[in-house]
């Protein structure tokens, strides 16, 4: 019982709380948000991680007959280490990243995913506090491209993935190396825009990240193009790309630090 009333206490915490986090602009909601996010913060970790585990519960364990009790208990002791083991896989990649970035990188756990009307969000538990600014960009363990965060306050700081409707970001076509548009469209989906007309567009094609200003970071790969879209013109085409990045299932993001 006492399991199970943990589990209700989360649910009812991230209940109350998401709406304010994805809806809430105002001052005193802006202010209510982040006291409730603070208040939760823990609650949302162990439900993230929880989530992310083949768990079983205490009272069926409890309850097993001796065969069933002894096949589930090897199978919690499975879990734990395969847990531990992607725990100790992610950490490894943590600080290979790092070392990439040449340090330009803050880590952070991510407490929640969240799709509401068709557009997709992390809350990552660093903010104002880490210096987090709007506009920073979000790459995971793969150095895949997550998003762009929209929103900073104490505590914690909202990405909006880079695949939602009206995202627009700045890619070069990888291997032709011709410079595109890539617009979300929601989806995990991206319409790429702004190709020339001769530059060869093949699905399996890789876009990346290209801003003006890219000072020497590694190439992040944003998605991979799966076909062509209908012609916007005489001198520009429109490809159609697919976001490789799986936010759902991210456990860390990597805000990349502007200088």
């Amino acid at each position: 019982m006492r399991g199970r009333f943990a589990i209700f206490l989360v649910g009812t915490a991230i209940i109350f709380t998401v709406p304010l986090i994805i809806f809430g602009q105002s001052g005193p909601i802006a202010s209510l948000r982040a006291l409730l996010l603070s208040a939760t913060a823990p609650l949302m970790r162990v439900s993230a991680r929880a989530g992310r585990l083949i768990g079983y519960g205490v009272d069926e364990l409890i309850s097993a007959p001796g065969q069933e009790l002894m096949e589930r208990a090897m199978a919690i002791a499975a879990a734990e280490q395969d847990a531990l083991r992607r725990e100790n896989q992610s950490l490894r990649r943590a600080l290979g990243l790092r070392d990439e970035f040449g340090g330009r990188l803050l880590a952070a756990e991510v407490l929640l995913y969240q799709s509401e009307l068709g557009q997709e969000y992390l809350i990552l538990d660093i903010g104002r506090e880490a210096e987090v600014k709007e506009g920073d960009m979000v790459i995971d363990e793969e150095r895949l491209l997550v998003g762009e965060v929209r929103e900073v306050e104490d505590g914690f700081a909202k990405v909006s993935i880079a695949s939602n409707l009206g995202a627009a970001l700045p890619v070069e076509l990888v291997p032709v190396g011709e410079r595109a548009l890539a617009r979300g469209i929601g989806g995990r989906a991206f319409a790429v825009e702004l190709i020339p007309h001769d530059t060869p567009l093949r699905p399996g094609d890789f876009l990346i990240w290209a801003p003006e200003e890219r000072p020497g970071n590694p190439a992040i790969i944003i998605g991979q193009i799966t076909g062509e879209a209908e012609r916007t013109g005489h001198a520009f085409k429109t490809g159609r790309a697919v976001l490789l990045a799986r936010p759902e299932r991210a456990a860390r993001g990597f805000v990349l630090i502007r200088r």
